[in-house]
């Protein structure tokens, strides 16, 4: 019997990792920073919230606390 390793498919794949980003329409309001447990949001100049995609857990809190209602969480299809 020969065995066969296949890709992981988890939610730890790169492919498959759920992130949140931000849509437009981000009024820099600062409610999704502190609430962030990865501190992956950071707000730039005062302007709009950005989110590192590196750090993002996909978790969804920052959405749910985003009184502008524009991060979104979603599975990525890059690589």
């Amino acid at each position: 019997m020969v065995k066969v390793n296949l890709p992981e498919t988890d939610s730890s794949s790169k492919k498959n990792k759920k992130r949140a980003h931000i849509i437009s329409g981000c009024v820099a309001c600062g409610a999704c920073a502190p609430k962030c447990p990865s501190g992956s949001i950071s707000i730039y100049k005062g302007l709009y919230a950005v989110i590192n995609p590196e750090m993002c857990k996909g978790c969804g809190i920052c959405a749910k606390s985003c009184a502008a209602n524009v991060i979104r969480v979603d599975t990525a299809t890059g690589g």
